[in-house]
């Protein structure tokens, strides 16, 4: 019973059916990290009542996905980023590379939904990491 309620880290198949067909560039899924909020709102939650955490943390499971114009990033059973590259809110997301071979997503919430605010720093473990940084940096373009 407890799988049903846990995510291993994918996209849901039509989401990853359509990003297939937009051309993926990068996919990893079933990623172990974190997810740090600080300052967190949520304005508009679903018991109606606005919820609010100075620092709050998790461990999903996530995935990365990359294509030529969209960058989509999902932890547990929610899609954090899903944004085209040359767009202002993809500007505004830092991404590196850390040693060990984690990718860091750096971002304002209220940038990518208009219920929450606070800042978010999601981390996933990939041997990819650095490959990945230095694809979405070469496919942002300039800043």
């Amino acid at each position: 019973m407890r799988r049903l309620f846990l995510s291993r880290g994918q996209l849901p198949d039509g989401l990853r059916a359509e990003l297939i067909d937009a051309g993926l560039l990068a996919l990893e899924e079933g990623l172990r990290g974190s997810v740090t909020y600080r300052n967190f709102n949520n304005f508009r939650s679903s018991t109606g009542i606005a919820k609010s955490a100075k620092l709050s943390k998790s461990w999903p499971r996530g995935a990365i996905a990359v294509t030529g114009d969209r960058l989509v990033v999902w932890s547990g059973r929610l899609k954090l980023i899903d944004t085209p590259h040359p767009h202002p809110v993809r500007q505004k997301i830092r991404i590196h590379a850390e040693p060990g071979k984690v990718i860091t997503f750096r971002f304002e919430l209220a940038a990518t939904t208009t219920t929450l605010s606070g800042s978010a720093l999601v981390r996933f473990h990939t041997s990819k990491a650095a490959e990945l940084a230095d694809l979405l940096d070469h496919l942002a373009g300039p800043a």
